[in-house]
């Protein structure tokens, strides 16, 4: 085999030139793959870096075990995340909760629902707006589903019967039952679905005699014999329509068959003109009396809703560190912004109205003050937090507050010891709460050429008469 080339057991020493060129390509490799020495400022910079990537990747590592936050921690009257600060830095409490029985992860459940709740309090004031909401919801969730539905003449009598007509039912005020109509085959209704019926008739009658017209105006322009044929068709087709279109309006009836008025002698034509001028006049004085009757309930729900949201201004006010002067003007601004939330909310104008068609009962306007009432709170309530803090100041205890009143008045009585014997000034006689509306409606009136304010409008002029808030525009 050591003969063999390849496979000589012995090989022959290298030659000079042979090492020297083996050499050179060992260090030319060195050379290639050495990492060049890093400067002062390439070395911080790495370092740098690292700590920064490492910094990194640790936040991840932790946030992927740590629990997701839960957004509503941050929300609420009282924030979880303050909750669980004042129990952590004061272990008394945590120690008097803990004997109290008292776990603080459910004290955290609860802030977390005040939270939630306040969310569909910015949308329904009370459970009873959500109620309300919900009942008119499933009304259209059946208009929207049965209306695609109609195919046939069979479908739309189903649509209308079964799904318009409950809609328009009138109920009894006391029993909240359907009314019934006298002859006991059918339910009262407002008659809104009667005057859309009508409605309807009369938008196709006016579309079908456009169309026609437009006819009538290009046939004229023929000279043919059959342009003459349709000339006369189309107007016979007109004239069909505005007289099926009269049949509608008469009640179904033809017009011509009308009974012609019996002729009768003038003392029995005065007899039954007196008769009808009787009825006219009781049925007058009978609505004058319902409209007064609603006039008073309406004033009543009026100055119980006023006198509350009044009432809650002052209080609010009175437990926060600002002097009165920018007490009086928030006050201005809450009720001006407050009533008029409160007046653009259609939730709110909607049951009210519901409210008003259920009569005059002690629970429905229990109900209607209560709506009012909470309506206004929580819109005043997030008004009132803006305003006290952009004015710098800040809510305090009522201890604190009803103390500073206390003060306030001693000071007021020193600064008027030795008046005894002067006559005091005439102050103005006090309204009742009936004279104070109908001064506000006056005040607006007189500002708006004669028009009649809404709720809203006269809610804010009765909080200026009070000193509490700004006329209405």
């Amino acid at each position: 085999m050591d003969k063999v080339p390849g496979f000589e057991v012995t090989k022959p020493a290298q030659t000079a030139e042979e090492k020297a060129a083996a050499d050179k390509v060992i260090a030319d490799a060195a050379a290639a793959t050495k990492i060049p020495a890093q400067t002062p400022e390439e070395k911080a910079a790495a370092d740098a870096k690292a700590a920064t990537d490492k910094a990194a990747a640790d936040a991840a590592k932790a946030k992927e075990t740590q629990p997701e936050t839960n957004p509503l921690d941050k929300l609420g009257p009282l924030p979880v995340e303050l909750l669980a600060k004042a129990i952590t830095d004061n272990p008394d409490l945590a120690a008097a909760l803990d004997k109290a029985g008292i776990d603080s992860e459910l004290l955290y459940e609860t802030s977390r629902r005040a939270a939630l709740t306040d969310q569909f309090t910015e949308i329904f004031p009370t459970p009873e707006a959500a109620t309300f909401a919900s009942e008119n919801a499933q009304h259209f969730y059946d208009l929207e589903e049965g209306f695609p539905k109609i195919q046939s003449v069979e479908d739309f009598d189903k649509f209308v019967t079964g799904t318009m007509l409950p809609l328009s039912q009138l109920y009894d005020p006391k029993t909240g039952e359907p009314l019934m109509n006298p002859d006991g085959k059918g339910y009262q209704t407002d008659g809104s679905i009667g005057r859309f019926m009508n409605a309807a008739s009369q938008f196709e009658t006016i579309g079908s005699v456009s169309a026609i017209d437009r006819l009538i105006t290009e046939y004229s322009k023929r000279q043919d014999e059959a342009g003459e044929q349709l000339l006369e068709e189309a107007k016979d087709m007109r004239e069909a329509a505005v007289k099926l279109q009269t049949f509608r309006d008469a009640g179904y009836k033809l017009p011509s068959a009308k009974a012609q008025p019996t002729q009768r002698s003038p003392e029995d034509q005065a007899a039954i003109d007196r008769a009808a001028q009787i009825e006219r006049d009781a049925a007058k004085t009978t609505n004058d009396a319902r409209q007064k009757e609603d006039q008073a309930y309406q004033d009543s729900v009026f100055n119980d809703a006023s006198t509350a949201a009044k009432s809650m201004i002052v209080d609010t006010l009175n437990k926060t560190s600002l002097n009165d002067n920018e007490k009086r003007f928030i006050a201005t601004q809450v009720d001006s912004e407050a009533w008029a939330a409160v007046g653009k909310n259609r939730h709110f104008v909607m049951q009210r109205e519901h409210l008003y068609s259920l009569g005059h009962s002690p629970e429905n306007k229990k109900a209607l003050v209560t709506l009012a009432k909470t309506t206004f709170e929580i819109q005043a309530t997030k008004i009132m937090q803006r305003l006290v803090t952009e004015a710098g100041g800040k809510q305090i205890s009522a201890k604190t507050a009803k103390l500073a009143k206390i003060e306030t008045q001693q000071t007021k009585d020193l600064m008027n010891q030795g008046t005894g014997t002067t006559p005091g000034v005439k102050t103005a006689p006090v309204l009742t709460s009936t004279q104070i509306r109908e001064q506000a409606i006056k005040n607006f009136q007189g500002r708006n050429k004669g028009s009649m304010p809404n709720d809203g409008e006269i809610l804010a002029e009765t909080m200026a008469i009070r000193g509490l808030g700004q006329r209405s525009a």
